[in-house]
């Protein structure tokens, strides 16, 4: 049977309230139960109602009091620091989801601008199509990737050099270079160790 969305509000027939009552107080426990096993986390569950004559208690009383007791040796904002109600939960999940909807935001307007930018160089779009807005977007565009690219250039030219010399003798170049050629292919392909022992033949 699937579920269906039950309209949270107060429920003004007393009898359909009272076995809402012991369903869901029946759940409570069960979930307490299944959150203390699941995660090895000490915890309790104490339930009054109108239609107990006594707070029923998961798992005892004994054990519900050395939790609480346990809460209360706490400092005031370890005890406090993580707790919520609905309204403060619902804020905080609106504002983290609103980032995650800026982000999606600003990650699609740069493929956009780069899809712009690619269609520009290739003809595919005459720039004296474009609206002011749109052509000062790209020149925002375009000039922030000439700056990382102009980044990278300086930091490759500040590089000191790195310089590798293989020797080898005719006949190990003729018949393929040996360890020789293996050490230049690694050089080339940026592998480790920049040294390597190369016996040389003299």
């Amino acid at each position: 049977m699937p579920w269906r969305k039950i309209k949270l509000a107060f429920i003004q027939n007393d009898a359909a309230r009272k076995i809402a009552y012991k369903q869901r107080k029946r759940g409570i426990m069960k979930k307490v139960k299944k959150l203390s096993t699941l995660c090895d986390v000490a915890a309790c569950a104490i339930v009054y109602g109108p239609y107990d004559p006594n707070s029923e208690v998961w798992p005892s009383p004994s054990e519900a009091k050395s939790v609480l007791e346990q809460f209360r040796s706490f400092t005031e904002m370890g005890r406090y620091n993580k707790m919520v109600n609905q309204e403060e939960f619902l804020i905080e999940k609106i504002a983290k989801l609103k980032e995650k909807l800026n982000k999606q935001v600003r990650e699609n307007q740069e493929k956009e601008k780069t899809k712009l930018m690619f269609e520009c160089l290739l003809g595919q779009k005459d720039l004296n199509d474009l609206s002011l807005e749109t052509l000062g977007d790209l020149e925002w565009f375009v000039n922030s990737k000439m700056e990382v690219i102009q980044d990278r250039i300086q930091l490759l030219n500040s590089s000191p050099p790195v310089v590798v010399v293989v020797a080898a003798t005719r006949d190990e170049v003729n018949s393929g270079g040996g360890d020789q050629v293996e050490a230049m292919e690694a050089v080339h392909a940026g592998k480790q160790p920049w040294f390597l022992d190369l016996n040389l033949k003299l």
